[in-house]
């Protein structure tokens, strides 16, 4: 397994989280780091694989799994991990990762008829289309000038649908042509980096029908106003920037620690390598030559063993009894 360090990619992802995505992509760095979601991905996508290659069909469809895999995925999905859209850039998913990239270079190597088929046909089938279905399983940050649109049509509707960086946009356009009314109705949902599945029953999500050509000073009015009306009922559990805000034990004058992100991230760095067996000391050595790279003027102050305790502590609590949870639903 590669030993991580705190200047790695899925870090410094974290260093880098959208303020609007922040509570939803913690949620899932914390849920991709529970053993058994760790144990259940690496059971799934072994599963899977081996019963994608046994298959002539595209297994993109709960309702083909082989059994064993259904199991692996009904068990992601209780710790809202969906097991068709996974995020696996981790020090701990090195071997699977492997595997995966094998079995996407083996198909491309050994299908020599799959880029005819699509030229010919718009698309491929078959066991041509069993690559895609692997490389289903990984989700792919997008890039912040990505935009991808397209329409569907039924015989009643036209759907619309809009992806950016940003967000992803369903417009269903109704058109009665004896009446000549046309009706539209719009949902927007943000686009996370990280791809957390929350239970549909149980999520704080909620529907607000807005008008955007208002001015965007009404806008967030309106939000701040409801979102102090929920709190008042909502108290009792920390969201995501209460949890590592509680430091007033500490001297944080010359730390220098400039978002909760970072905090974040040198949580789960901390959780890490803890669980790897590094010392509190190996591990504040680590940080502090992290972020001496990055700021020379950084004292080894920033990081004591008390922090290094009290940010495992949240880990464990979050992580391990999956406390994550309460986060989103």
């Amino acid at each position: 397994m590669k030993i991580p360090n705190r200047a790695d990619k899925q870090y410094t992802d974290i260093d880098n989280f959208k303020k609007y995505e922040l509570t939803h992509c913690i949620a899932y760095e914390m849920a991709i780091r529970n053993d058994e979601v760790i144990n259940t991905i690496d059971k799934f996508i072994m599963s899977f694989i081996k019963n994608d290659s046994q298959s002539d069909k595209c297994i993109l469809s709960i309702f083909e799994f082989s059994d064993r895999t259904a199991y692996y995925s009904q068990k992601l999905m209780y710790f809202y991990i969906n097991p068709l859209q996974l995020y696996l850039e981790y020090h701990f998913f090195q071997d699977i990762n492997e595997v995966i990239k094998k079995r996407i270079n083996y198909e491309k190597l050994n299908d020599e008829e799959y880029y005819k088929e699509r030229r010919e046909n718009g698309g491929g089938s078959g066991k041509h289309l069993i690559r895609h279905s692997i490389e289903m399983l990984l989700h792919e940050p997008r890039k912040k000038d990505y935009s991808n649109s397209f329409k569907r049509k039924t015989e009643e509707l036209t759907y619309e649908y809009n992806h950016t960086s940003l967000y992803d946009s369903t417009q269903s356009i109704k058109y009665d042509p004896k009446t000549t009314v046309q009706s539209k109705r719009s949902s927007i949902t943000p686009y996370y980096s990280r791809p957390l599945s929350p239970d549909e029953f149980k999520n704080k999500n909620s529907n607000f029908y807005l008008n955007l050509e208002a001015p965007t000073d009404e806008l967030v009015d309106f939000i701040k106003q409801f979102k102090k009306e929920y709190d008042k009922d909502q108290t009792i559990v920390k969201n995501v920037f209460e949890l590592l805000n509680t430091e007033s034990e500490e001297t944080i004058k010359d730390i220098h620690l400039p978002s909760i992100q970072n905090k974040y991230a040198d949580m789960f760095f901390i959780y890490d390598c803890r669980k790897l067996g590094y010392t509190q000391q190996e591990i504040i050595i680590k940080i502090y030559n992290y972020y001496h790279d990055l700021n020379p003027t950084t004292t080894t102050t920033a990081f004591t063993a008390k922090r290094i305790k009290k940010y495992h502590e949240i880990a464990i609590k979050y992580i391990d009894s999956e406390e994550y949870k309460h986060l989103v639903t």
